[in-house]
């Protein structure tokens, strides 16, 4: 079997930078009751924190002794990342903390390691619990 061609992004997708990174989201995600009552400022967090997904600093390089921070589905999250997209000012920092645990309690994330109490990088997994979330 040959090896797989790795997926070259047309225009509209990207402006054709090496190591340019994807954020999908899929129909289903999409339709989905927890998706949906999210707020738009929510969503938007989301998709950046889904674009940690590929080709970015992953958990398990820095942390290779522990088999809890191994896996494809961990990633960083912190305030000076989404910062430095753009998405929160210094001055909403608890919205971002407030919309972190929207995107927990609706099922989308789940903290594996919180950066609080030591100063360093939140550590999350991407959970598949959005798609039995219920409205309480």
């Amino acid at each position: 079997m040959g090896k797989r061609r790795k997926y070259k992004p047309r225009s509209f997708e990207s402006d054709g930078r090496p190591n340019d990174t994807s954020a999908n989201i899929y129909e289903s995600m999409l339709q989905s009751k927890a998706f949906k009552d999210l707020t738009t400022k929510q969503r938007e967090l989301y998709v950046y924190a889904k674009g940690q997904r590929y080709g970015k600093k992953k958990p398990g390089k820095d942390y290779k002794d522990y088999p809890e921070f191994q896996g494809d589905e961990l990633f960083y999250l912190n305030f000076g990342l989404v910062k430095a997209y753009g998405i929160y000012t210094e001055g909403n920092k608890g919205e971002f903390y407030k919309n972190i645990k929207a995107l927990v309690e609706h099922g989308f994330i789940e903290v594996v390691s919180s950066g609080a109490k030591t100063h360093s990088k939140s550590i999350y997994r991407y959970s598949d619990r959005w798609q039995t979330w219920e409205d309480s």
